[in-house]
């Protein structure tokens, strides 16, 4: 692949968005696939499926400590997840209120004798 053509630039009046984006879309096609004809590099181009990822190569099994070291993760994810799921629970409120005090000096705390020793 040429690496000029990338950064060649092209102005075009055009009638319509439309127009232009068609336009821009066969231009840059045109340069990123030359080996391909126009309209299989346009649908290469615009296509946004997902790639598959490559299936895992084989190797050898995993060690003892390598499955370990996996049990440890797991358990580890685990619990941070939980830590944060606990967070993020919204507040309950107390199960049982706690009954107030009626007459205005029932709430007052009244002095032991130990309290007037240190006067």
């Amino acid at each position: 692949m040429n690496a000029l053509k990338m950064w060649q630039t092209k102005n075009a009046p055009v009638a319509s968005i439309r127009q232009g984006k068609r336009f821009a879309e066969r231009w840059c096609a045109a340069r990123l696939f030359p080996d391909l004809p126009l309209r299989e590099a346009v649908v290469r181009l615009i296509d946004n499926t997902p790639i598959k990822p490559a299936p895992p190569l084989p190797g050898l099994p995993p060690t003892r400590e390598q499955q370990h070291q996996a049990e440890r993760l797991d358990a580890a994810a685990a619990a941070a997840s939980a830590r944060v799921m606990a967070a993020l629970e919204p507040m309950r409120p107390p199960a049982e209120i706690k009954p107030r005090a009626k007459g205005p000096w029932k709430g007052r705390i009244r002095p032991s004798n130990a309290d007037f020793s240190r006067v």
